[in-house]
């Protein structure tokens, strides 16, 4: 998605904070959790985020990658999940 405007805002430094620790919280930066704290909030209220009446859409398509894992449930208990083949 193309964000080529830029907006500032002063806000508490306690907000800030607790901006920081949401954002971290939902692995997201404090911008994109600011965005989407915004979208939603248009959404809900009836405006829709259309450029040119059409949903701005992702160019190139989602990858789906698939990493190894291992997990340890207990000490002496671990789980091996790998993508099967």
């Amino acid at each position: 998605m193309k964000k080529p405007v830029m907006f500032c805002m002063r806000m508490s430094s306690t907000m800030r904070d607790v901006l920081r620790i949401a954002a971290e919280k939902d692995h997201r930066s404090v911008t994109s959790l600011l965005h989407k704290i915004i979208s939603d909030y248009l959404e809900e209220a009836g405006f829709a985020l259309t450029q040119n009446g059409a949903a701005e859409r992702r160019k190139v398509s989602k990858e789906e990658v698939f990493l190894p894992v291992r997990t340890q449930l207990h000490p002496d208990e671990e789980l091996n999940t790998s993508p099967q083949d």
